[in-house]
């Protein structure tokens, strides 16, 4: 089902105010904008705004609207006032921010000629806030907007602030829509939990197949790129500071061309995470090395399949209920700040923000943390609105990990189908197989192994970083499928001379 079917002609009978299309990535929203909608602005003599989070997403949206022969794509610096032949402007976020910031008069005067505006990728407000902090400028730029214009909200991992614009009263029934995305080509989703794992399988990934890998850093994307050699390439944002010319991670073409991946080995950041559609049959294995369910969600939509045959494994890395644990805690300390804020302005109760000011590094955590940011007229410091939005997002998902541990998280937030192919990690069937020869025979045969031969054996094989217990090992055999139960004992046998007086495990099946 793709979202021009959904929303049929119900489009042309929209009203002034708030539109949210809640649909899986590749289900045609930016299709039906630049063609449908478009069209109808043709006939209706008006015209829509297409607003962009990623360079890599409007330089899409144009290729794609070149077709309709009524699009352009806009300066940054200075976009053009005033209808012309074309219908579709596409512009980014991030040049209405700073217009808003210095220009706002000029803004005002340059959205009044459009009747729709489109933005797409809509979790950017709150998820990119973290890194970026005036996301808030444009969400309340749009939002100033709703009773005068048709504004459009899509994404696929919007949810929850979809849910705070329903619960706002703001959206009409008849301009709510969802489409679920098909994953039927998804084979599963296995969870990994460290970097010999993510090796493990990428160095036994078989020729003629592809690997798309979104790293956490630039750093990351280097070093595994550099890991591959030849094999590899590395992609970053141009805008990315830790970035040099002589990295040579800004070439698109030379990571994907015509929708087709470059080299067996596609290492990249956030920047490939919207507004790119890989087409490449050879692509069968998307890992993802953030923890953030909806992050990862985005990421595994870059594939676009073309068969029934086209199928691929996503990968995403867990953590662990400690893990988790530590990363509760930094996100209350980047919240802190803003919530401090937030009791002292919005209302007005001093408590938090007379504790937090009285800490010995409180004005460094003004100015440098996700939760403020500097307003540009006054110089104050305010809260930034969605970045605790996004925080507090995540803190709930943590608190989630904690209690029920990453992989019953996992399931509970993913859609469309993905829940029910959540595996735990599993080696390839080509990854020591003298190791597991030597398990599956214990299990069939009943043969004794020497206690610390069955802890190595086990540990390379699954590739963690400490020895099983005996209740550790009947966990990971159970999810390669073989119900077992092990016991410990001193061997006194006479069969296994050499395993006399030993401690070992025995493998039973149940």
């Amino acid at each position: 089902m793709y979202v021009t079917d959904v929303i049929g002609e119900t489009y042309k009978h929209w009203q002034t105010g708030v539109v949210l299309i809640n649909a899986g990535t590749g289900t045609g929203k930016t299709t039906f904008i630049v063609k449908t909608l478009n069209e109808w602005a043709e006939i209706t003599g008006t015209k829509i705004l297409y607003l962009c989070n990623r360079s890599a997403l409007r330089s899409q949206v144009v290729d794609q609207a070149e077709a309709e022969q009524k699009a352009k794509r806009l300066s940054e610096e200075t976009p053009d006032v005033g209808i012309g032949d074309e219908h579709l402007d596409i512009w980014t976020y991030q040049a209405l921010e700073k217009m808003k910031l210095y220009d706002p008069e000029k803004l005002d005067a340059f959205l009044q000629q459009y009747r729709y505006i489109v933005a797409d990728e809509a979790h950017y407000f709150m998820f990119d806030a973290q890194f970026n902090r005036d996301t808030v400028v444009s969400y309340d730029a749009l939002k100033a907007l709703w009773d005068k214009k048709i504004v459009i909200y899509m994404s696929a991992t919007a949810d929850y602030m979809f849910r705070q614009l329903k619960n706002m009263d703001v959206v009409k029934a008849e301009q709510r829509y969802n489409v679920d995305k098909d994953t039927g080509y998804v084979d599963k989703v296995m969870v990994y939990w460290n970097d010999d794992q993510l090796a493990c399988w990428l160095d036994c990934i078989p020729e003629g197949e592809k690997a798309l890998v979104f790293m956490k850093s630039t750093d990351a994307v280097k070093s595994w790129r550099n890991k591959y050699g030849d094999m590899a390439v590395g992609y970053c944002s141009a805008n990315n500071v830790k970035t040099k010319k002589t990295d040579n991670l800004y070439d698109l073409e030379a990571c994907l061309m015509n929708g087709v991946l470059q080299k067996k080995y596609t290492f990249t950041t956030k920047a490939l995470d919207n507004g790119v559609d890989i087409k490449d049959p050879a692509l069968k294995h998307i890992f993802v090395e953030t923890w953030e369910i909806d992050e990862a969600m985005q990421m595994f939509g870059r594939k676009r399949p073309l068969a029934e045959d086209d199928t691929c494994t996503f990968y995403i890395r867990g953590i662990s209920r400690t893990q988790a644990e530590q990363f509760h805690k930094q996100v209350l300390y980047d919240l802190e700040p803003g919530e401090a804020l937030y009791d002292r302005d919005k209302k007005h109760k001093l408590g938090k923000w007379e504790v937090f000011r009285h800490k010995q590094n409180a004005e460094k955590r003004l100015y440098e943390f996700a939760s403020t940011r500097i307003v540009k007229d006054t110089a104050a410091i305010e809260y930034n609105r969605m970045a605790m939005a996004g925080l507090h997002y995540k803190r709930n998902m943590l608190e989630a990990i904690q209690q029920n541990g990453y992989i019953v998280t996992l399931r509970a937030k993913l859609k469309w189908g993905l829940e029910t192919k959540v595996e735990n990690y599993k080696p390839p069937k080509i990854w020591m197989v003298d190791n597991w020869a030597i398990i599956i025979k214990a299990i069939t045969d009943g043969q004794p192994l020497w206690k610390n031969t069955a802890q190595e054996l086990l540990k390379e094989l699954f590739q963690v970083n400490k020895k099983l217990s005996k209740e550790d090992a009947v966990e990971i055999l159970r999810w390669m499928g073989y119900d077992v139960t092990v016991t410990e004992q001193r061997w006194k046998k006479a069969a296994f001379p050499e395993l006399q007086d030993k401690t070992v495990w025995v493998f039973e099946k149940v």
